[in-house]
């Protein structure tokens, strides 16, 4: 099941459908951060190209993964809460802003790491923002690929200038803990978490493009250990692809 959200109303739409998984190539990230919709002569309305990009009071981070589809943590979302999105945010929305008209995830995936793996929303934007940055493509993560390095991840961590500003981390390492919902996700790595990256892109350089294989969905720690867990999978592409189709 899918849900569609619209961001202005409290009320929800579910549409069931099929569709093969195919993985797209697009080249250029962007990232960017999402904020509430403040109206017009409100108190906080002067700070709205200053602030971090928030849903629901959570700060977020996201990457467009289409010319109006932005992907990020379906914990930074919920019904009836408005939403714009600025690409490449930098201390200021350089770039303009987009209004969130559509929100879509998918039913809770059971709990415990299942529901981590499916911790991935969709936002649909009014404005083809990455016409003039281009779009991340997706992609399903390869466990052959465990133990290795070179990845990287963006996103705005509240413990740097306050997210006003995106920090990467590179050669982020792709850990050996085990797969545990479906052999399928999420997967884990050593990257260094802190709030507000939420929803940001963990992504590989191919020589066909730069490819998501997951948002942020949660950071773990035992003893003195610590990992992050990635929502990801066959059903976040399949949608991702389906919905470049239901909004061009």
């Amino acid at each position: 099941m899918v849900n569609f959200l619209f961001p202005a109303a409290i009320f929800a739409y579910l549409l069931s459908y099929c569709q093969v998984e195919r993985e797209e190539q697009f080249s250029n990230e962007t990232l960017s951060k999402i904020e509430p919709y403040i109206p017009p002569g409100s108190p906080s309305s002067g700070e709205a190209d200053k602030r971090d990009y928030i849903l629901n009071g959570a700060v977020c981070s996201g990457a467009l993964v289409g010319p109006r589809h932005v992907l990020t943590a379906k914990h930074c979302i919920k019904s009836g809460v408005s939403g714009k999105f600025a690409p490449g945010f930098d201390q200021t929305a350089k770039l303009g802003y987009g209004d969130v008209t559509h929100v879509i995830t998918i039913g809770d995936e059971a709990t415990g790491d299942c529901r981590h793996k499916g911790d991935w929303a969709v936002l649909i934007i009014n404005k083809r923002l990455s016409d003039e940055r281009g779009y991340f493509g997706v992609k399903t993560p390869d466990k052959s690929r465990i133990g290795q390095v070179g990845f990287d991840h963006m996103g705005y961590p509240s413990d740097k200038e306050n997210t006003m500003r995106p920090y990467r981390q590179n050669n982020n390492k792709l850990l050996d803990k085990e797969w545990s919902c479906d052999g399928n996700g999420p997967f884990w790595t050593d990257t260094d978490l802190y709030g507000g990256q939420s929803g940001g892109p963990f992504w590989k350089a191919l020589d066909s493009g730069r490819y998501i294989w997951g948002v942020l969905a949660v950071g773990q720690a035992s003893n003195d250990r610590s990992w992050a867990g990635w929502a990801c999978g066959s059903n976040m592409i399949s949608n991702v692809n389906w919905l470049l189709k239901e909004f061009a």
